[in-house]
């Protein structure tokens, strides 16, 4: 187990006109991302985070942007008419040594919290086989905190650069069911990560190997359940995917239809169908990662 304290920490809240304030979320983050996150109205007052150290004193204090989501009547806000609601967001960094966050307004602090001095405990112990890595698996682990902080956890997949990528959103449940089926393939492990919302516990699995995935098809035109007139032209469009690269399939694509045969390679083209019910497939994916799928429409009489 590796832990660990969050170098950022993300939090969201929203702050209503009468001053009621919700605090909705605290996660840690791993990285930076590119800003702005949020944009900030002229109008509004940010909410500001302070970070205090074991002394008391404030190590960083820091504005976060507010912006109106709700309004009733739906009007543009103003300083004599705000909104009901405003939601404020944004990722900071968590300095070594704040042991204590406070949450304000520019009139009183809103909410405050203790930062752990030490982290969650987590144990995950799982080991791959041929007959759980097919379908759908349910994952158990055991976790706590020596101060019996409420604790969240996410399952992700942890390739060979260390990279983390989520499986389930967070949760408090210490189980998570995945589907091994719709993984991306390759070499990696199921990794788990716990947190306070300050401190991060990781547990990985061995490393598993994963066939690669087919490409996975998708139709875009027409609809499931499309109804077209006799003559009508039918636009056929759809592209492929490959969950490893992470690539569009815009070539190896082929159309067919159950009545009619093939009608032809590419991702767009026009089509005109003779009535009656036509089921048109898809095949997408290099030779070797082919895979289908399909939709039914109806031509009119």
């Amino acid at each position: 187990m590796n832990n660990e304290r969050a170098s950022y920490i993300n939090l969201i809240g929203t702050v209503e006109a009468n001053g009621k304030f919700r605090f909705e979320k605290l996660m840690p983050v791993d990285k930076m991302p590119q800003w702005p996150v949020m944009n900030t109205r002229d109008l509004l007052p940010a909410v500001v985070i302070e970070f205090q150290n074991k002394a008391g004193e404030v190590v960083m204090r820091q504005a976060i942007g507010a912006q109106a989501i709700c309004m009733h009547p739906p009007l543009v806000p103003t300083a004599t008419r705000p909104a009901d609601v405003y939601i404020f967001g944004g990722i900071v960094p968590l300095p070594a040594d704040a042991l204590k966050l406070k949450i304000m307004d520019m009139q009183s602090v809103k909410a405050e919290f203790k930062i752990p001095s030490v982290g969650p405990r987590l144990n995950f112990k799982w080991t791959a086989s041929a007959k759980n890595l097919k379908g759908i698996v349910k994952l158990t682990w055991k976790a706590g905190h020596p101060e019996k902080i409420p604790l969240t956890h996410t399952v992700c997949r942890v390739d060979k650069e260390g990279n983390w990528q989520s499986l389930t959103l967070a949760s408090p449940a210490m189980s998570a069911e995945i589907d091994f089926d719709k993984i991306a393939g390759g070499s990696f492990a199921i990794g788990i990560m716990t947190t306070d919302g300050f401190n991060i516990a990781k547990a990985l699995s061995p490393v598993i190997e994963l066939p690669m995935k087919p490409c996975t098809p998708i139709i875009t035109s027409p609809a499931e359940g499309a109804k077209f007139k006799n003559g009508e032209r039918i636009l056929l469009q759809g592209h492929g995917y490959y969950r490893e690269e992470k690539n569009i399939e815009n070539r190896w694509l082929f159309w067919s239809d159950n009545k009619e045969g093939q009608l032809g390679p590419g991702r767009e083209f026009d089509v005109i169908l003779k009535p009656g019910k036509h089921t048109l497939t898809l095949r997408a994916g290099l030779p070797g990662r082919e895979e289908e799928t399909s939709v039914t429409i109806m031509v009119e009489k």
